[in-house]
């Protein structure tokens, strides 16, 4: 997906109007953004490494060790220490 850079400042407008409004204080809220990156890693993990070996010609196991497993071990560290 390509985003083309004049839509840049309504995006802007867009997300700020959306943390300005408190939206993303919640703890709940953060925690289940945090949920959903790990299962969106998760179901497109073969997509990824894919796109990966593709693009960079990675192999699916440093993929996983070098870029997933980051990933994953971040938001889950992030997400137990959300107070």
């Amino acid at each position: 997906m390509t985003i083309a850079p004049d839509s840049y400042p309504t995006m802007l407008t867009e997300l700020r109007s959306g943390f300005d409004s408190g939206l993303t204080r919640p703890l709940e809220w953060r925690r289940g953004q945090l949920d959903a990156l790990v299962r969106l890693l998760e179901e497109n993990q073969d997509a990824i490494s894919q796109a990966l070996a593709s693009d960079l010609d990675k192999p699916a196991q440093e993929v996983l060790l070098g870029e997933l497993s980051l990933l994953f071990s971040e938001a889950r560290y992030a997400r137990a220490r959300l107070r």
